[in-house]
């Protein structure tokens, strides 16, 4: 929601995609949004929101906490996140295998 309220615009031209955006964001748009005591104050809730919720335990460490050592990695070929990062998933019919 941050990201529409600085250029709502600029948001869907850049298919959502927040690095996309703020590349392209002019400076005048940012010195507004700083200016503005009720985007400002959004954008303290938010950061806020995200201090507390890397302070919480995780599922992890409440189901494994004696394993807090250990190292765990976890690969995927296919992800999603939000619009603006897309999914590239699957492969042409003629490279699966058939039984």
């Amino acid at each position: 929601m941050l990201f529409i309220r600085l250029n709502p615009v600029l948001w869907e031209q850049a298919y959502q995609n927040p690095v996309q955006m703020l590349g392209t964001l002019p400076q005048a748009d940012l010195e507004a949004a700083a200016k503005d005591e009720s985007f400002v104050a959004n954008v303290d809730r938010v950061y806020r929101s995200f201090q507390e919720y890397r302070k919480r335990t995780s599922w992890f460490q409440e189901a494994h906490g004696a394993d807090a050592g250990a190292q765990v990695a976890y690969f995927s070929c296919e992800y999603g996140i939000d619009e603006g990062l897309p999914i590239y998933s699957g492969g042409s019919e003629s490279s699966r295998a058939t039984t």
